[in-house]
C-alpha cells in the first residue's frame, strides 16, 4: 500500500523543476508584455512651442459616461484648466457622447458640459448611439445654441459658426451622422458663401482606421447601420458630392471607429488643395484602461504647421508616440497678416440664409473617393489595464509564481 505513496512522491519530485521551469518562461512572457503595454504611456515629451493657437478634440466619450461617470469631468475640467495656458480656442465634440441613450447618461454629460458654458466655445455633434431627441433635449439649451450663427433648418445636430482667431477666419460645420443630400447642399451653400474662410467639418462617421473614407462596403458606414431610404451619406459620398469641391475645405474632423491612434490623411481636392482629415477615437482603449482622451491641435505661428498630441486626462499621461506629431498644412495665415497671438474675436458678419429649396434627397450611391495617402494604422493595443500606474500584465507574473509555489507544497502536503 506504500507503492502508490511512495510512487507519487517520487513522480511529483521529478516534476517540480518542469514547474518551476514553466513558472518562470511564463513570468518572462508576461513581463515583455507587460513592458511593451507600459510604453505605450509616456510623460517625458517636450512641450509644443512657438504656436498661435491650439483646438482641443475629444472623440467617443460612450464608454466613459457608461462605465466610469466619476471619471469623465476630467476631460473637461483639463480643457478648462489649460485653456489659457494653452490658447485653446474652440472644443470640438465628436460624438457618441452616450452609449445607450439612457437619461443617466444624459445628465452625466451635460453636467460636464455646462462647465464649458460662457468660459470657453464648444460644438457637439450626434452619433449614432445618441438619439436625436434625447440630443435635443439635453443639449440644445439656450447657453449652447447661442454660440452659433445658424443651424439647418431647425435641426440642431446640424449647425455652423463664423469664427475668427489670431487674424485666421474659419467657418465651423457641423453634420449630423451620416447627413442627407438636403444638409449636403446646406453645407454647401455655406461653403461656396464663404470662399475666403478657412473651413472646419466635424461629423461622427467619415474616416476609417485605415485612412480612408467611409464607403458602403464598411461595415461601420452609416448606410450599414441605419436604414437609408435615400437620405443617407457615407464618408466617401461627403468627399465626392462636396468636401472635395471646395479649396477653402481645410480640416475634416470624426469619430465614430476606434482607434488607439490618431489616423491622419491627407487628401488632394479638385482644386489641387490638400485637406486633412483626422480620425480621432480612443473607446477601445477605454474598454480596458479609461483614457478620457483629449486631442490637441497646435497651429503654428509661421502658418504652415500643427502639432498633435494625444493627451490622457485620466491617466495624466501621453498615448502613443506615433500620435504625437507635426504635419504640413497649407498655410494658414497670408503674408500679410499678423501672425503673433491675438486674441480671440467673434465677427460681425451676417450669417447665411437658410434655404429651404434645396434638391430633393436623392440615394446615397457607392462612389469611390479621391487618391489618399493616409498614415499607417498601428495595430490595436490589447489589455493595458492598470492600477495605479502599474500596468496589470506586471502584475501577472507575480501571481502566477505565487500560483504555482503553492501548488506545489499543497502537493508536497
Amino acid at each position: 500500500m506504500m507503492t502508490p505513496r511512495n510512487t507519487l512522491k517520487t513522480t511529483k519530485r521529478r516534476g517540480r523543476p518542469l514547474e518551476i521551469l514553466l513558472a518562470v518562461l511564463l513570468s518572462i512572457s508576461l513581463f515583455v508584455l507587460g513592458a511593451v503595454a507600459v510604453g505605450d504611456w509616456f510623460t517625458d515629451k517636450e512641450p509644443v512651442e512657438d504656436y498661435a493657437f491650439s483646438f482641443a478634440f475629444v472623440g467617443d466619450t460612450q464608454v466613459i459616461t457608461l462605465n466610469h461617470s466619476t471619471k469623465l469631468g476630467k476631460i473637461y475640467d483639463w480643457i478648462l484648466e489649460n485653456r489659457e495656458s494653452k490658447k485653446i480656442a474652440h472644443v470640438f465634440g465628436l460624438g457618441d457622447i452616450t452609449n445607450d441613450n439612457t437619461d443617466i447618461e444624459w445628465k452625466r454629460a451635460v453636467k460636464q458640459f455646462e462647465k464649458m458654458d460662457g468660459v470657453i466655445p464648444y460644438s457637439l455633434i450626434r452619433g449614432n448611439h445618441d438619439k436625436s431627441n434625447s440630443f435635443e433635449k439635453y443639449v440644445c439649451t439656450e447657453a449652447y445654441l447661442s454660440q452659433f450663427d445658424g443651424f439647418y433648418r431647425d435641426v440642431h445636430t446640424n449647425s455652423y459658426r463664423l469664427f475668427s482667431v489670431s487674424g485666421v477666419d474659419f467657418l465651423f460645420i457641423t453634420l449630423d451622422f451620416g447627413p442627407s443630400d438636403r444638409v449636403l447642399s446646406w453645407a454647401e451653400e455655406l461653403i461656396a458663401a464663404h470662399p475666403d474662410r478657412k473651413v472646419i467639418i466635424t461629423t461622427h462617421a467619415y474616416l476609417h482606421k485605415d485612412g480612408t473614407t467611409l464607403d458602403y462596403k464598411d461595415g461601420p458606414a452609416p448606410t450599414k447601420l441605419q436604414d437609408a431610404q435615400g437620405t443617407v451619406n457615407n464618408g466617401d459620398n461627403m468627399w465626392d458630392k462636396v468636401f472635395s469641391k471646395y479649396e477653402n475645405v481645410f480640416l475634416i474632423v470624426s469619430g465614430h471607429v476606434g482607434s488607439d491612434d490618431v489616423i491622419v490623411t491627407q487628401t488632394e481636392g479638385e482644386h489641387g488643395n490638400v485637406v486633412t482629415q483626422l480620425l480621432i477615437d480612443s473607446q477601445t482603449l477605454d474598454k480596458t484602461t479609461p483614457s478620457g482622451m483629449v486631442v490637441m491641435l497646435y497651429f503654428s505661428n509661421d502658418g504652415q504647421t500643427i502639432s498633435i498630441e494625444q493627451y490622457s486626462t485620466i491617466q495624466q499621461s501621453f498615448y502613443r508616440r506615433e500620435s504625437q506629431r507635426e504635419i504640413t498644412v497649407p498655410v494658414f495665415f497670408s503674408k500679410e497678416e499678423e501672425t503673433t497671438e491675438a486674441p480671440i474675436e467673434e465677427t460681425t458678419e451676417n450669417p447665411v440664409e437658410e434655404t429651404t429649396a434645396l434638391p430633393n434627397e436623392t440615394t446615397a450611391s457607392p462612389e469611390t473617393g479621391s487618391e489618399t495617402t493616409p498614415s499607417p494604422a498601428p495595430a490595436e493595443s490589447g489589455c493595458k489595464s492598470s492600477i495605479g500606474g502599474i500596468s496589470v500584465t506586471m502584475i501577472l507574473p507575480i501571481l502566477c509564481c505565487v500560483f504555482f509555489k503553492r501548488e506545489v507544497k499543497k502537493r508536497d502536503d
